[in-house]
């Protein structure tokens, strides 16, 4: 199954720790594509970061089905 996690920043600069961050916290996540827009005006400026990933599925050790 394909997640997809977004990641938004005002400041340039704090997409890599946002984003380096995440990844340490989910060590077993596969990123599979990367999608990255910037928004800019005369008032403000924004990053979107947006990243699909898979996961392992769970294991469960000790589990027998039935029947």
């Amino acid at each position: 199954m394909i997640r997809t996690k977004i990641f938004t920043v005002t400041q340039p600069g704090q997409m890599e720790e946002l984003v380096n961050q995440w990844l340490s916290e989910n060590p077993a996540i596969t990123v599979v594509q990367v999608c990255q827009s910037e928004s800019r005006s005369k008032e403000s400026w924004s990053m979107t970061l947006t990243m699909f990933y898979s996961e392992p599925l769970p294991t469960h050790i000790g589990f027998v089905p039935a029947g």
